[in-house]
């Protein structure tokens, strides 16, 4: 007896399954072949559209996950003959279904297979090539799924494919970032606008991240800092404002190779074209050479320029470089490069320090640039700029209470002798130094005399020497001189007092006079005493009335 005849669509359901057998056993077998085999493979564009019709079954299929793994399995192994794929890839149109399969579950392995095929097409990709992903929502994709994997590791739960969301964005940004990429800054992968609304996603993916997550978080900072076509001052700001300088001082703190967690991660490197200024040239570095060169781009002085809150962002990195120099000994063991970087970055800290401890004018701004320095270490690497600037916070908080006593005795100012004003400024001299032609100057100020050649002096025109002398016995008289007024004025306010209590008639609560009509004598208060002493003659009582 016959079979009975099949349907049409119960036909069409059986070749659509007998194909995904097929394709299924393809994949797999795909992922068995070694270098050569693969190399073989792509050269006939007929088993990658085989494996592309396999990835529009979507990220919820098993087969299309199967497909994408097939994918990358080629791009790595073909990559160890140094033959890139990618070409061949986006020929058969499999880029558009692999962005699709982003929106994938961020814990699902169809999402991680289809960004690791993106992760590897875009490296070493032209601007013109990786711009072609726009037109397909990749960014979109990218940002999305690295959202939702944050979101995912903050609870605690696994994220698998953000780590090849956050690599795939690194390689977009690299590729956009570098002048020669792209003519236009509106065109391309990546522009600044962009790039500025998903830092601080990436900032935390470094602070909750591992492994690869955070050493591809450190590549998208570096490129989003590093160089200056396209990321400006407005990438910059929003690095330094998304927190990025303390995730990655606190990554530096939490350095530990021999830890379970991190042993695996310190171990990690990944290709990063370095800037002339940085660690050194294009080469595999790993998260401690990563680290110590977003911050050495951000404290670079070029980039005063660029404030948050008012500050420049060099000042504002070189201030909470506070980690302990022997906390971070592990990191300098390890690497050389990050060492040298490192003290560069100390050294820069030193001349920020001295600089804000110079222009400090306050005793409150002078105690924070202080408090600052220590915090850094460079109090100890520098240690005379510190030196001053705490003889400059004694000075000022005893002018301060110089013109609190001022207040109180109803004194507006205290007149200053002409030999305490240095004859350049003007003003009262903070730091009194001796020239070659005898006179004494604001050491600022003859600074930048000297610094005319020929040198001379402001007051005889004659040739002055480089060599600058402190004048410490000028500089004592100029820090008591109010003092020492003050207490006169004092003084002789109290002794008045003490004059006009010592001539008032008693109360009547005092001594009586003796039936003589003499009054009886009353010892002396210590202030007539002590006027009398002076030769200072009390003030005369008021005359009796009737008399």
């Amino acid at each position: 007896m016959p079979p009975p005849a099949k349907s049409p669509a119960a036909e069409a359901r059986a070749v659509v399954a007998a194909s995904l057998s097929a394709t299924s056993q393809l994949s797999a077998a795909v992922s068995k072949l070694d270098a050569k085999a693969c190399k073989a493979f792509v050269s006939d564009p007929c088993g990658l559209r085989l494996l592309t019709a396999q990835l529009h079954a979507g990220g919820k299929s098993q087969a299309a996950s199967d497909a994408a793994c097939a994918l990358w399995h080629l791009q790595d192994t073909c990559a160890e003959l140094d033959y890139d794929i990618g070409d061949e890839i986006a020929e058969v149109g499999a880029i558009e279904p692999l962005v699709h399969m982003l929106s994938a579950a961020s814990d699902s392995a169809a999402a991680e297979n289809a960004g690791a095929v993106l992760n590897r097409l875009t490296v070493y990709r032209s601007g013109e090539d990786v711009g072609t992903l726009r037109g397909c929502g990749a960014l979109q994709a990218l940002l999305g799924l690295l959202r939702r994997g944050v979101r995912l590791l903050k609870r605690g739960s696994e994220a698998r494919a953000v780590t090849e969301a956050v690599g795939t964005l690194a390689n977009l940004i690299e590729t956009s970032s570098m002048r020669e990429a792209v003519s236009d800054p509106e065109e391309g992968a990546v522009t600044e606008a962009e790039a500025t609304g998903f830092v601080k996603d990436v900032v935390d993916l470094l602070r909750h991240g591992r492994n690869w997550a955070v050493l591809h978080s450190l590549k998208a900072l570096y490129y989003l800092t590093t160089f200056d076509a396209r990321f400006t001052d407005r990438t910059l700001r929003a690095v330094v404002e998304a927190g990025a300088i303390d995730a990655i001082l606190n990554l530096l703190r939490n350095w530990d190779s021999d830890s379970e967690d991190w042993g695996e991660f310190w171990q990690l490197h990944v290709y990063v074209e370095l800037a002339e200024d940085a660690v050194g040239d294009g080469k595999y570095v790993d998260a401690v050479d990563l680290a110590v060169s977003v911050l050495d781009t951000l404290s670079d002085p070029a980039n005063n320029d660029c404030t948050v809150s008012g500050r420049p962002i060099p000042h504002l990195v070189l201030a909470t470089l506070g980690v302990p120099l022997r906390d971070l000994v592990p990191v300098f063991e390890s690497s050389a490069r990050a060492a040298r970087v490192w003290l560069k970055l100390i050294s820069r800290s030193c001349t920020v320090h001295a600089q804000e401890l110079a222009d400090a004018e306050t005793a409150d701004e002078l105690r924070s640039a202080l408090d600052r320095g220590r915090g850094a270490g460079a109090d100890l690497l520098a240690p005379e700029p510190y030196r001053r600037g705490r003889e400059r916070l004694e000075a000022l908080e005893k002018a301060e209470k110089r013109r609190e006593r001022c207040e109180t005795l109803g004194l507006r100012a205290v007149l200053t002798p002409d030999e305490f004003l240095c004859p350049i400024s003007k003003g009262v001299m903070r730091d009194p130094v001796v020239a070659s032609d005898g006179h004494t100057y604001e050491r600022v100020e003859i600074s930048r005399v000297l610094q005319i050649y020929p040198s001379r002096s402001p007051l005889t025109r004659e040739r002055l020497e480089p060599h600058l002398y402190p004048n410490r016995a000028l500089l004592a008289r100029i820090a008591n001189h109010e003092a020492e007024v003050i207490d006169g004025l004092e003084e002789a306010m109290q002794l008045g007092a003490a004059s006009a209590q010592a001539a008032s008639p008693p109360s009547e609560h005092g001594a009586v006079a003796p039936s003589g009509g003499r009054k009886r004598r009353t010892a002396a208060s210590p202030g007539t005493r002590s006027a009398q002493k002076k030769g200072c003659r009390p003030k005369k009582a008021a005359s009796r009335s009737g008399e």
